[in-house]
């Protein structure tokens, strides 16, 4: 299996650092680097299980958009994006409710999961239709679950759900699922992803060839633009503005897949308000004592450091 790894904050030796881990906790969450030690316990049953015809995008952004997805695994037998948490605990995935069960009692987990993943499957079917290729099968989201803690009671949820104890036969029957393309399909998908053309946009015609000007022919109209709104019907959001009840419609780094992905809503989006771009990231003072924290940790380090390899020369 070929990776495509474009994790941030991870060195030359693949390793992430202490500062870069505080870096990256500040920056995107403190579930960020749980969720990134999840992922390469996955990547060692895929490893096992899974043969040279398939690539794994892992953390890939998808161009020309702020949307991140953490596994994008694409093969003769499809294409499956995948979305790895390391939480524990009980919940209930039924539909595209996804549920913490507490004391007996059950309630709206914080974050929603089954809607992110499915967000993220289709974000990605979405955006290759958009550069032309049609897909023999649709994108399949998958959440996996690798903590042993972690016990879901599922009742038809929207993607599938995978837990730690049926990693390898989750692994087993991607590998031994009927094939739907070849290599040159897969490496194509691959390509469009990491190197993509200018979308199409939807409704448009080529613009026709220039007719020398008879009384017979009528006057040629150009193609009428495409309708507002279309694009973000294929990705199942409405962006109308509230106010005017019709917009333009946006491009795909204006979609508000970046928030969804940031888990900053539980619910679908609704587009009752207009989307607004993102002022510059501002840190707050416990933010800062932590990043001074991990700063000064690293410095007594390299002290100590320091002091033993000049004891070892006198």
């Amino acid at each position: 299996m070929k990776i495509i790894d474009q994790t941030p904050f991870v060195d030359d030796k693949g390793e992430i650092s202490l500062f870069n881990r505080a870096k990256a906790t500040l920056q995107l969450g403190p579930s960020w680097y749980g969720e990134v030690q999840a992922q390469t316990q996955v990547i060692a049953f895929m490893e096992r299980g899974i043969d040279r015809g398939y690539t794994l995008l892992r953390n890939f952004t998808l161009p020309g958009t702020q949307a991140t997805i953490p596994m994008i695994l694409v093969g003769p037998t499809g294409i499956y994006v995948m979305y790895v948490t390391n939480l524990g605990g009980v919940y209930r995935a039924k539909g595209d409710e996804w549920s913490i069960i507490e004391n007996n009692m059950v309630k709206l987990a914080p974050v929603n999961l089954l809607t992110r993943t499915a967000r993220m499957a289709r974000a990605v079917q979405v955006f290759l239709e958009r550069q032309g290729y049609v897909l023999s099968t649709a994108v399949e989201g998958v959440l996996l679950g690798v903590n042993p803690s972690l016990h879901v009671e599922s009742t038809r949820p929207m993607v599938r759900v995978v837990l730690s104890d049926a990693l390898d036969r989750f692994v087993a029957s991607v590998s031994q699922a009927r094939m739907v393309m070849g290599s040159e399909a897969v490496q194509d998908i691959v390509n469009h992803l990491q190197h993509p053309r200018q979308a199409k946009k939807p409704g448009a015609t080529p613009e026709p060839e220039p007719v020398a000007p008879t009384k017979s022919i009528p006057e040629t109209r150009q193609a009428e633009p495409p309708q507002a709104g279309s694009f973000s019907e294929e990705l199942g959001f409405a962006f109308e503005d509230s106010s005017e009840g019709q917009a333009e419609a946006p491009t795909f780094a204006e979609s508000p897949l970046a928030s969804v992905m940031e888990g900053t809503e539980s619910e679908p989006y609704s587009g009752a308000e207009p989307m607004q771009q993102p002022g510059p990231t501002r840190f707050s003072g416990k933010q800062w004592a932590l990043l001074i924290a991990f700063g000064a940790i690293e410095v007594i380090i390299l002290i100590v450091f320091g002091i033993l390899v000049l004891t070892d020369f006198m």
